[in-house]
């Protein structure tokens, strides 16, 4: 008798989470909070905000297209009319928001209650 040789199976590659950090700045409010949350390749900034704090600490406007989600707000703490959370990828204001912006392995993503 041949034995009847067993097919193997072709592993599909494990896609690799990339590793985020996000820091808030409260500008003295509160004492900034960090997080640490991991999200897939393709996900944006916002995707890691949301998976890191939680959509119910977040105060935020869809303005949908290429306007996006502002966020106006974390864990209690709202922008006043003549501020902002300026949005930071590893320490450089973004061009782009924060739901356009595509995560990378290692990212710091920084949130700075900024006045104008």
């Amino acid at each position: 008798l041949t034995p009847t040789p067993t097919p193997t199976e072709t592993p599909s590659p494990t896609p690799v989470g990339l590793s985020i950090q996000i820091g808030i700045d409260y500008a003295g409010q509160k004492t900034s909070d960090s997080y640490s949350t991991t999200v897939s390749q393709g996900q944006s900034a916002w995707d890691a905000v949301v998976s890191a704090i939680g959509s119910g600490n977040l105060q935020y406007t869809d303005y949908g297209g290429d306007m996006g989600i502002f966020i106006t707000g974390f864990n209690g703490i709202n922008a006043a009319s003549n501020q902002y959370f300026e949005f930071r990828v590893n320490g450089v204001s973004s061009m782009v928001g924060v739901s356009s912006y595509k995560c990378n392995n290692g990212d710091k993503l920084g949130f700075v209650l900024t006045s104008f």
